[in-house]
């Protein structure tokens, strides 16, 4: 036994990374003190049986099909610095890469146009003409602070600036945008399940 109670240390792989700590990989594997540091031991390093692995992680609801089913995505806080359609519109941003937060997608989009700032601005767009379009449309209230309504129109943004062929800065191109991102909030009411 090494000083963590595991019984055995694993090799470090041919293919680890240069710099790889093998010592940081084992504390994630090896905790020193686990509820039941004696099973892990009998069991080589495991951490815990996976019976008890639903109980830790499993939501406080009371039924199983509650369990199981996807929670909606949480509204944004009450006490939020930002105007709630700058709020909307930056969660939308951020829900491209899966991040319910404005800051995620503040970030997002300010990498975009660091990129590309025709890239950025058509992506603004389109997010903001998807989530006005919702929002009057008055399409689900939680779905649209959540930027699940404006992040097809980020995407439909960015496709336009890259692939109608038209110059940067183009009015046409713009108008596409826009109305191509708009019709992506009905849509996307549509194909909800």
């Amino acid at each position: 036994e090494n000083d963590r109670g595991c019984t055995q240390q694993a090799p470090v792989p041919s293919s680890a990374p240069v710099g790889w700590d093998m010592r940081a990989g084992l504390r994630l594997l090896c905790p020193r003190r686990l509820p039941a540091v004696a099973a892990t031991r009998r069991l080589g390093c495991r951490i815990s049986s996976a019976r008890s692995l639903p109980r830790r992680f499993a939501s406080s609801s009371s039924s199983a099909e509650d369990r199981g089913a996807p929670k909606a995505a949480a509204a944004p806080q009450a006490g939020t610095l930002l105007p709630p359609f700058l709020d909307e519109c930056l969660r939308g941003v951020g829900q491209v890469i899966f991040l319910n937060s404005p800051a995620s997608g503040a970030l997002t989009l300010a990498a975009l146009v660091y990129g590309d700032p025709w890239l950025g601005a058509l992506a603004a767009a389109g997010t903001a003409s998807a989530t006005a379009t919702a929002r009057v449309a008055g399409l689900d209230a939680a779905a649209i602070s959540a930027g699940l309504y404006g992040y097809n129109g980020c995407l439909v943004g960015c496709a336009f600036a890259v692939f109608l062929g038209l110059p940067a800065g183009s009015p046409a191109a713009a108008a596409a945008a826009v109305g191509g991102a708009a019709l992506t909030a009905p849509l996307a009411a549509a194909l909800k399940p």
